[in-house]
């Protein structure tokens, strides 16, 4: 990953989280429950493994956008099926569509 994501696209501060780790700084999750925004609870990370196991910073996640933007990590013409829908609102990799929609 290091080699042929994160290095390529200038994220120095993701990685993959190891759960017994102290990250200083670690934003917390919340999620919405009847209304109420409440605390969300933990996920050992190595269960979904590559569906989620990244941690980053907002700062790496922007370098991580203008990456894909200037096809770094990706082609041109991946970037283009990631962002057309195939399966309903489903790209490659990608679920398009509106937040809270």
């Amino acid at each position: 990953l290091d080699q042929e994501i994160f290095g390529p696209a200038g994220m120095t501060k993701t990685r993959i989280e190891r759960p017994q780790e102290v990250v200083p700084h670690l934003a917390t999750g919340y999620r919405a429950n009847g209304g109420k925004v409440q605390r969300a609870g933990f996920i050992d990370m190595r269960i979904p493994g590559a569906a989620g196991a990244a941690v980053s910073t907002a700062e790496d996640l922007l370098r991580w956008d203008r990456a894909l933007a200037k096809n770094v990590v990706i082609s041109a013409e991946s970037r283009r099926r990631m962002l057309t829908p195939e399966k309903g609102n489903y790209g490659y990799g990608t679920m398009l569509g509106e937040m809270g929609a």
